[in-house]
């Protein structure tokens, strides 16, 4: 941190024009469950997995957080709460 109290590495990501979850990409380890759940905000429950990738390309995800969502199970997700249960399971 400088002494402005910032992040030089989050000065850096904006400068260059990533997204918060793209510094991560290859790595989907780094594809927390809040992040997971911001790509597919607009989803209806209950959903498929093929509608949580479908809205999740819809709303611009990157790379690491589609892979994640392709290794959900083939299931009904009834809310954000099992999408956020599912993502440490899909990074097994």
């Amino acid at each position: 941190m400088d002494f402005r109290g910032t992040d030089d590495r989050a000065d850096k990501r904006r400068e260059s024009g990533l997204k918060s979850s793209e510094d991560r990409r290859d790595n989907p380890e780094k594809a927390s469950p809040a992040i997971v759940e911001s790509y597919v905000k607009g989803v209806h429950f209950p959903a498929q997995k093929e509608d949580l990738v479908n809205q999740a390309r819809d709303n611009g995800a990157p790379e690491d957080v589609l892979d994640v969502l392709d290794r959900f199970s083939d299931r009904d997700y009834k809310s954000p709460i099992d999408i956020a249960r599912e993502v440490p399971k899909a990074e097994r």
